[in-house]
């Protein structure tokens, strides 16, 4: 079986705890994954980074079953793209352009 879309939130005052914590979520999931029987694609997995304008991103190593995974940019949830550019961040969604 094949699960899609699936989301780990973590949040941290430090990068140490950040990386800690990224890294017990990353486990927790691949446990509970293989006890489900659902099958993960490390090689779709992509995370990216929420952060106040004024601190830098953290640099975090993230590896599932040995494969490093790509920070993004962009991606979607829930149907909202939400976009992390050099000019800027950005939210877009279909639901909201109806509403402009």
């Amino acid at each position: 079986m094949y699960a899609d879309d699936c989301t780990i939130l973590v949040a941290a005052q430090t990068s140490e705890m950040l990386q800690e914590k990224i890294n017990e979520a990353t486990n927790d999931f691949i446990k509970w994954s293989n006890a489900n029987f659902l099958i993960h694609n490390a090689e779709k997995t992509v995370y990216t980074q929420f952060y106040n304008r004024t601190a830098p991103t953290t640099e975090i190593s993230l590896a599932v079953d040995g494969k490093q995974i790509k920070q993004s940019d962009k991606f979607k949830f829930l149907g909202i793209s939400l976009i992390d550019s050099a000019a800027g961040r950005s939210i877009q969604s279909p639901s909201l352009n109806k509403i402009k």
